[in-house]
């Protein structure tokens, strides 16, 4: 699908191509500066670590790429690091001491780990990181692990900038909607602490950007789908959500190619049976990882019984919690969490960012008519491309939260509400259609004004914290 034509050409005239260059790069430069920025702010004005679980990751921080089982005990790296910052809830916690021995009876969760679901990726490649940025002068192991989720930040948001472009959406609109993404207060939080959601927004851009690619040469580029697709979910299990939408969106194409075919279509990208061959592609690997490493954790598990878990199951299925999980996820960023120099205005731009993310995606998937399809001589009316990422994206955050429950209750005999943390690898998905639905000029300068507003709410914030 070829690119829209650069915002400052109209009226047949030329630009020069200095100008084209630049406004190419532009866009990915101003995001990648943006992430370094809210990121160092935030790491600066935040040295508590989260009560999101912040301590048992930063435990297998400090243990990777040892790989952490079910029932084992935080180290006493990890307790000295929550002893001496404190962490951001009423809690009181031994005195902070270079030499103490600590118990873990005395910290969350009664000292076990919460994190032994996840594999050792994000942690390994966070630590190696970190390691690097501590040669440079940062002392702590876990500071600098929370400034390389600036990294993590800028690529997801640079991932999902070229998504966008393969979908023909505007560079302004674009950069304007990732840069309302990158200011949500819950994202920047798991951006600048140390968690596997920190890779949540590059996650989910991968996965909507290696399917547009896979799809120009769908005969060729099935190993990159297959990749993605394994890596995703074995970085953290939730992103799973994101691989629906996936698999949601190929079903769409490969129903509306199916009512077109022809000797121009058949020749092209995108056949039926492409799409199916695609869906194989992301759902059988997927659910091969999901098995594989579901046998790994129970062989490496200690066989002590980890209370958080037990507090968990249930003697009978909660049809209560699962009628109001629907449409939960479809919320997104939107539970402020901890936000350090907080106040009226950062709250009231958490609720903008949630009213502009829920309505572009409801204008794509519900509201935008059908267009051409741009292969064939004499089109039929199809949706696009950028509409069927929306309606499925939109499918599965409405029904996403009710499958996790069910999946949980049948493995485990277990229910607990579903966080809407979990729905946040669709937020690349998101914001590709909330910046597709601002194509006349008016919109699009509505919503570069209004990120911008939020952009100068979120660095005051930060700054003054």
């Amino acid at each position: 699908m070829t690119s829209p034509p650069d915002e400052g050409a109209s009226g047949g005239r030329s630009i020069p191509a200095w100008r084209a260059r630049a406004g190419r790069v532009a866009g990915p430069v101003a995001l990648v500066l943006l992430a370094f920025l809210l990121v160092g702010l935030h790491v600066a004005a935040y040295p508590k670590l989260s009560p999101i679980d912040e301590l048992q990751h930063v435990d297998y921080l400090f243990k990777a790429p040892h790989l952490v089982a079910t029932g084992e005990r935080i180290g006493q790296d990890a307790m000295r690091e929550e002893a001496c910052r404190g962490i951001d809830v009423p809690l009181v916690l031994p005195a902070c001491s270079a030499v103490a021995t600590y118990d873990p009876d005395d910290f969350q969760e009664d000292g076990f780990s919460t994190a032994a679901i996840n594999s050792p990726i994000y942690y390994t490649l966070t630590g190696g990181l970190a390691w690097l940025v501590q040669q440079v002068g940062v002392e702590s192991l876990v500071t600098a692990a929370r400034l390389v989720g600036a990294l993590w930040l800028a690529l997801g948001l640079l991932v999902a900038f070229a998504a966008g472009r393969r979908l023909g959406v505007r560079r302004v609109p674009l950069v304007a909607a990732l840069t309302l993404v990158a200011c949500a207060q819950p994202l920047l939080l798991f951006s600048a602490t140390v968690t596997p959601d920190a890779v949540t927004l590059l996650a989910g851009a991968s996965v909507v950007w290696s399917v547009l690619w896979w799809e120009d040469r769908p005969g060729r580029r099935w190993p990159l789908l297959v990749l993605v697709s394994v890596l995703v979910l074995l970085v953290k299990q939730t992103n799973v959500v994101v691989l629906g939408a996936a698999a949601g969106y190929l079903l769409l194409r490969w129903w509306a190619t199916r009512r077109v075919a022809g000797p121009e279509l058949d020749a092209g990208r995108g056949r039926p049976r492409d799409y199916l061959a695609g869906l194989a592609a992301v759902l059988i690997p997927t659910m091969a990882a999901f098995a594989g490493w579901q046998l790994v954790v129970k062989a490496v598990a200690t066989g002590t019984p980890v209370p958080m878990s037990a507090g968990f199951v249930v003697d009978s299925f909660p049809w209560g919690g699962l009628l109001n999980s629907v449409a939960l996820l479809i919320e997104l960023p939107l539970s402020t969490g901890p936000m350090p120099g907080g106040g009226n205005a950062a709250i009231v731009a958490g609720r903008v960012i949630r009213i502009v993310l829920i309505a572009g995606l409801l204008a794509a998937a519900v509201f935008a008519a059908p267009q051409p399809d741009p292969r064939l001589a004499d089109p039929p009316a199809l949706a696009s491309r950028a509409v069927s990422w929306a309606r499925a994206t939109g499918l599965v955050a409405l029904l996403a939260a009710p499958g996790l429950i069910v999946l949980n209750y049948a493995a485990n005999g277990a229910y607990f509400e579903i966080p809407e943390r979990y729905g946040y690898s669709l937020l690349a998905a998101t914001a590709l259609a909330v910046a597709w639905s601002a194509r006349s000029r008016y919109s699009a300068t509505v919503l570069g004004v209004v990120a911008g507003l939020v952009l100068l709410v979120t660095g005051l914030r930060l700054g003054l914290a």
